[in-house]
This record gives structure tokens, sequence and C-alpha cells, in this order.
């Protein structure tokens, strides 16, 4: 069937899932994607089947503007939609929206066969208004070897990427000089810094494709990150239906193999028990590999130089632990720089005290304030109400207005023009706003 995938506009390092690089491989003529910011009543043209994205609950209110612009413009559509956010307020959106269909779990199977027109009461995992199939798919190791990445059914997303400013800007951490809210879509004059508001202002870029080591559950959780949706281990085991699944040394080789042919910039995301060595193997890749896991610096001398470019970003919990609390050694960053060169660098995300506690400067420095404040953690995202209330507040300033029906489409671009010069009118006459607080939640 004739597919057109919508992805909510905020396209930043947060707003897109993995499985994008893969799950329409297999069906590259009957695929577009489209960025939510470019949608118009055309597009749903002779489309039979839309899928939208629901990653990140800072979507929530776009998504539900997208829903509505579908059903207005293509009233027989069937509309599937899928993300992380979908996976813990399935049954709500269901309730709340005009959709057709969830997958539940993994989804590899699931789309294939739905895409290839099968019966949907008949497709494993698959919830729809009345009926809800068991989850009874999870990828073998067969499956997760036989993934092929293509981005070729989404040309946009190449098209936005060459516009977004490379890394390494300098950006201090006061929010004085930051825009309220931010702007991911033009491109940034480098002398000039205050103009943006990126995550992290240095370091490697997110690029899709993106490999994800462990998926279904995160296998490195541990103390120091409570407040991730990957520490929800029996919350993840119901929806996923088992305790996820990990890549193997030997396929994740492949999968970079085949990205190494294909691609020029990719991610790897490590959220498994470090395991991998790469001894041997040269990619032709410019990678941003993330490490939510434990790792030494001999481990990573196996993975690093693998790459014919590489930025690697590890975590640094609090205390200048890699484990908190129970791990005893604090961590010996300059064994970790030590193996830098030009095409390989090496950045710790680090609270303030934390960095300046086990010696960290400036240039190996991606600051944790930017990337977890308080409306990034369980508790806020997991509350519908509060993911709600925020995801309007964050729309609103993002200037986009092709979803929003009239009159607010003429009345929103007024408000947002008020709205910005009373905060500078405010910020001129020193008078305290609340900037920092919309940004980053509550602030001492």
């Amino acid at each position: 069937m004739n597919t057109l995938v919508i992805i909510p506009s905020l396209h930043h390092k947060y707003s897109f899932s993995a499985p994008l690089s893969w799950l329409f491989s297999e069906h590259p003529s009957k695929v577009r994607g489209i960025y939510s910011e470019d949608l118009c009543p055309k597009d749903l043209w002779g489309i039979d089947l839309c899928i939208v994205e629901l990653n990140w609950f800072v979507e929530l209110y776009e998504f539900a503007l997208i829903i509505a612009f579908i059903r207005k413009h293509r009233r027989k559509c069937q509309i599937l939609f899928g993300g992380l956010f979908g996976q813990l307020k399935y049954r709500e959106i269901f309730s709340r929206y005009d959709v057709d269909y969830f997958i539940k779990g993994f989804a590899e199977r699931p789309i294939k066969l739905l895409l290839d027109g099968q019966d949907p009461k008949t497709i494993p995992n698959l919830v729809g208004r009345d009926f809800e199939n068991a989850t009874t798919y999870v990828p073998s190791e067969s499956d997760l070897a036989a993934i092929r990445y293509d981005l070729a059914w989404f040309p946009d997303y190449f098209r936005y990427w060459s516009l977004f400013p490379a890394p390494g800007i300098d950006m201090e951490l006061p929010t004085a000089s930051l825009p309220l809210y931010p702007s991911y879509r033009y491109t940034v004059d480098p002398a000039d810094p205050t103009k943006e508001f990126r995550v992290p202002p240095r370091g490697g870029r997110y690029h899709l494709p993106m490999i994800v080591t462990a998926r279904g559950t995160c296998r490195a959780v541990h103390d120091g990150c409570s407040y991730c949706m990957g520490s929800k281990k029996q919350r993840l085991k119901e929806i996923y239906g088992c305790d996820g699944v990990v890549l193997s040394n030997e396929v994740l080789k492949q999968h970079l193999r085949q990205l190494a042919k294909d691609f020029d910039q990719a991610t790897l995301y490590i959220n498994s028990p470090c395991e991998y060595d790469f001894t041997g193997e040269h990619y032709d890749l410019e990678v941003t590999i993330e490490f939510d896991c434990r790792v030494t610096p001999e481990r990573l001398r196996t993975i690093l130089y693998a790459f014919r470019k590489a930025s690697v970003h590890m975590v640094l919990y609090r205390d200048g632990h890699q484990d908190r609390p129970g791990s005893p050694e604090v961590v010996d960053v300059q064994r970790f720089l030590e193996l830098e060169d030009e095409h390989h660098r090496i950045f710790f995300f680090a609270f303030r005290d934390d960095g300046h506690a086990v010696g960290l400067t400036k240039k190996n420095w991606l600051y944790a304030e930017f990337v977890f404040p308080e409306w990034t953690s369980w508790e806020f995202y997991g509350d519908w109400d509060k993911a709600m209330k925020f995801s309007k507040r964050w729309f609103a300033f993002t200037r986009q207005y092709n979803l929003l029906p009239f009159p607010r489409k003429i009345i929103m671009p007024l408000f947002v023009t008020a709205a910005f010069a009373l905060i500078y009118l405010a910020s001129r006459l020193g008078i305290k706003s609340s900037k920092e607080e919309m940004l980053f939640g509550k602030t001492a």
C-alpha cells in the first residue's frame, strides 16, 4: 500500500527513533517520508497508510495536530503510530485520537506484513482500536543479521542535515544569551554562537542511520540512570514480551560493514555491556559513538580506531563515577584522553561539580545540564498532563503554522511575535525572566 511516514519537525537528536533507518528497506517504492512542517494536503493524495512518529513526549501536541490534519484531508487513510512515547501511552492515544493501528514491541516483521497487505488481525504485535494481537514477534539472531539500512525513502532527512552547523562551535553554559526555545532549522553564523541552542554544543552529531546495540531494554542499567525509561526493566518486558535483544559482536560488525558501503556518517549507541572488539576492522565512516555503559580505555582502543573519524560521548555520573553509587573507582579521564588524535575525539557528559572534580577541561566537556533537565525524567514524561502541557509550550515557539486550522494559523504568528518582543523587553529592562525554567525545568 502507498505509505507516507510523517516525522514531527522537532528534528534534532531526540526526535527520531533508530529503527527508521531499517524498517522500510524492503519497500522503498511504497514508502515516502516527510517532516510535518512540510506537510500539505496534496502530500496525502493517493496515500493508503500514514505512519506518524511519536517518539518523545515533546512531540505530543504536534502529533495531535498531524492526526487532525490527516483526517481533514484524507479521511479514509489508515493511521499507524509508533515510537517510545507511543509504547508507553498507546491505549490512551487510541482513546484520545482517531488512529487505527499501533505495533507493540518490535516492529520489523509487523511493518513488513502490514505494508504487504496482510490482514491486520493476523499480524503479531499489532494493536487496533478493537483488537490486540499477541506480542509474539521477537527478532532472532538471523533477523538482526538480515537488517539492511536504507533512507532513500526519506531524502529530506539529508537535505535538512546539510543546513545544520557542524559541531565544535563554542558555547558558554549560562542561558542569558540563549534563545527562549531551540531552533534547529537555520544555518548559524559560527562567529555568533548565541544564535543557536544545540545539544551538545560540541562533540559529535547524531545522524541516522543509528545502530543501537540493545533493543527492548537497556542492558547497561545502573543506579546512576534511574530517571531513564531504560531502567524500567519490568515495564519494558511487559511491552516487548521479552528481556530485549542485544547485537552480538559479529552481527554488529556486519552492520558496520554495510553502513560503510552506503553511508558516510552514522551513529553507534552502545547501551549493552561493552564486549565489542573491532580489532583488524576498518570502516570508512565518520561516527558518533555514545557509551551508555561502563567501558575501559583498553576496550575503547579496540573500537575507536576502526573508524575513519569518530567522536566518542561518555557519561560521567555523580562524584566522578561511571556507576553511581556502587563504583569505588573514580574515572581517570586522562587515560581516555590519551587515545585522542586529530580524527578521534573523546567527550564526557558531566555535571559542573563532577567535571571539575575529575579535571575535565572545556575542550572535552559536554555539559549534562543541557541534556538532563527536569523535564527529561521518567516522572515527567510518564505523566500525560505534564507531557501535553510542555509539548504545547514547546511547539508554540517553533514557528510552525502549516498544521494549524484557521483562524489559529493567523493568530499564532502574531502571538509568538508578541511573546518574543515582551521577553526581549523584559531582558533589556533587567526584569528576571522564566527563560531558564522554561528550558530546563525548575531551577534553584
